[in-house]
């Protein structure tokens, strides 16, 4: 069958998002789109282009501020938007070349912390240097606050998180980017009160991406969405959670001329069974232990231990809450499995009209047919050549059958509801 031609357009941004040309001859282009994680992008170019001066002219501006980059769209729908990170000139016999390596926007979430309140790096506590009363000095680093009964969306945990930190509600200016408008679309597992968010300082992404994990566990995937927005005549960057829907017209298979090959792995655990330790020290020492009897009957007695210091001593919940923990690197430490297949398209099934990153799609498999998750794909053209990688599943769980796509057995070990070295302030 042969291949439909696919058409790319890659528009150069400077530090106010305003586009100030294009490439119109690349030597290769590959994308990489990651589903709720950073993507990557790197692009060749002939250093003497008009494509390359773009570029040129952007690591000259000492006040780019990080944000000048591309944005890549193929056959009229948006790849990723996001700033260039690095770049690499060569010059040879051969020719001069310029390669850009860059990502997508989610990475201005990668590079800021969950901070505890106040949200800026001022108080020398994780407490309120904001009210002079002593007794409003205390930690407001959960959401929901402790005077909000109601239950919250996931994504309103993760607004949340992210809009107080360096969103619109940042008060300190040099922590705010006025570009980033935070959008909440109320979706995701509607999580009980009692059940709080807490941010200790930790890297941004990690955090709500284990919120979103959380929320799949539950049964209500979420995908994080920032990329670069027309919003009433004006570019800004948008972030967002959206719930993934169903391309009914993309199934793959090869008997439909959308699959070409595919590659499946499964590699054994870190860790069958796990002992955590808690509070106490010497024979007060508190201890937990749990154990995965699928993954053992599989792989055997695979022993680990875990360090645990979040809980109060001696409050009646820590066991049980130490068991909740090791379930949750019980899963992060599980078997791993990888479902990969080069896409090709045909008149019925194209990326970007059909289905997109995020979307469920049907897969016909040799031994199974499945509905899940689009999780990665990867586009490599070089000249007239394209290629097409696609991943669908999950890559991290405790399978049963043939341990494909099966449900997660915990998708909480990235969901930090917990508070760790705190010893539970």
């Amino acid at each position: 069958m042969e291949a439909l031609k696919s058409h790319y357009r890659i528009r150069v941004r400077n530090k106010k998002f305003e586009f100030v040309g294009e490439v119109d001859e690349y030597i290769s282009l590959q994308v990489e789109l990651k589903y709720n994680e950073v993507s990557k992008w790197t692009l060749k170019l002939d250093a003497t282009s008009d494509g390359a001066q773009l570029f040129y002219n952007l690591m000259d501006d000492p006040n780019n501020g990080g944000i000048g980059g591309v944005y890549i769209e193929r056959n009229g729908y948006l790849l990723l938007s996001g700033p260039y990170l690095d770049a690499e000139e060569e010059a040879s016999v051969a020719g001069e070349y310029l390669t850009l390596s860059g990502s997508c926007d989610m990475i201005w979430i990668q590079n800021h912390l969950a901070l505890p309140h106040p949200k800026f790096m001022a108080s020398p506590k994780m407490s309120s240097s904001l009210y002079p009363d002593s007794t409003t000095n205390y930690h407001t680093d959960q959401y929901p606050n402790e005077g909000d009964s109601n239950k919250r969306y996931a994504s309103n945990h993760i607004h949340s998180f992210v809009v107080d930190n360096f969103g619109q509600t940042q008060e300190e200016s040099l922590r705010r980017l006025d570009f980033l408008n935070c959008v909440d679309n109320d979706n995701g597992y509607l999580i009980p009160n009692a059940e709080k968010s807490r941010a200790r300082g930790e890297s941004m992404l990690p955090f709500i991406q284990g919120i979103a994990d959380y929320s799949e566990y539950k049964g209500y995937p979420l995908q994080i969405l920032c990329r670069q927005y027309l919003n009433a005549g004006d570019w800004e960057v948008r972030f967002e959670t959206i719930e993934p829907s169903i391309a009914g017209n993309a199934v793959m298979s090869m008997s439909l001329g959308t699959i070409v090959s595919y590659t499946y792995k499964r590699i054994r655990p870190k860790a069958t069974q796990i002992l955590v330790g808690g509070s106490g020290e010497g024979v007060d020492r508190v201890f937990a232990y749990t154990k995965d009897d699928a993954s053992r009957s599989m792989y055997g007695r695979i022993e680990a231990f875990e360090e645990y210091t979040g809980e109060k001593p001696d409050d009646g919940e820590e066991t049980k809450n130490l068991i909740k923990y090791a379930n949750q690197r019980l899963s992060e430490y599980g078997e791993q499995t990888s479902f990969q297949f080069q896409f090709q398209e045909t008149e019925a099934v194209r990326y970007g009209r059909d289905f997109k990153l995020g979307d469920k799609v049907r897969v016909i498999l040799k031994r199974q047919t499945t509905t899940n998750i689009v999780r990665a794909v990867s586009f490599s053209v070089s000249g007239n050549q394209e290629e097409i990688q696609i991943a669908v599943g999950k890559t991290n769980a405790v399978h049963t059958g043939l341990r494909l796509f099966d449900r997660l057995r915990n998708l909480e070990h990235r969901y930090d509801g917990l508070t760790k070295r705190t010893l539970g302030e």
